[in-house]
């Protein structure tokens, strides 16, 4: 059973686009139609770090079962010693994990592609395109509740009009 609490992850450059299981790897879908990966965060805990674990959900390719992490390569593995520890920035909303040799990267998106890059900070100016401070909307991530009542509530409307 799911636990309501748990998150969904989508990307602030095109807020409709989250984080999805597909294979062994991490790919975006569409999280109006779709929910979604549910992952093992929750809003309190995202920001402490740990494990990138999927909730719930067996990989069929996976040979090890439903003890599923993302790792760096953008891949599930087991979450054992080699899973690592990722953290959801509040300041920046930027998804980080270190390396080997404690260089944090950045979860961006480009177009509909994952890929891991350096960590982006902006310090923008009033003239500037986005003025704000923080990290650039394709390293963005927003934490969804997995358990959107408003979404079904507009799907049960689109199936009464439509």
């Amino acid at each position: 059973m799911a636990n309501n609490n748990f998150v969904t992850i989508a990307s602030s450059a095109n807020i409709t686009k989250c984080l999805e299981a597909k294979n062994l790897a991490v790919t975006l879908t569409d999280c109006v139609t779709h929910i979604g990966a549910e992952w093992n965060w929750t809003i309190e805990t995202a920001s402490k770090g740990g494990h990138l674990r999927l909730a719930g959900v067996t990989l069929d390719l996976a040979p090890w079962g439903d003890d599923m992490c993302l790792h760096r390569d953008l891949h599930f593995g087991r979450c054992d010693a080699t899973a690592p520890i990722w953290r959801w920035n509040p300041a920046t909303l930027q998804m980080q994990v270190q390396d080997d040799d404690n260089k944090t990267w950045c979860l961006g998106v480009n177009g509909h592609e994952l890929l891991m890059e350096t960590c982006h900070v902006l310090n923008g100016t009033t003239s500037d395109d986005q003025n704000g401070i923080g990290a650039p909307a394709e390293q963005s991530w927003v934490l969804l509740p997995t358990h959107r009542a408003q979404i079904a509530l507009l799907r049960s409307e689109e199936r009464r009009v439509g």
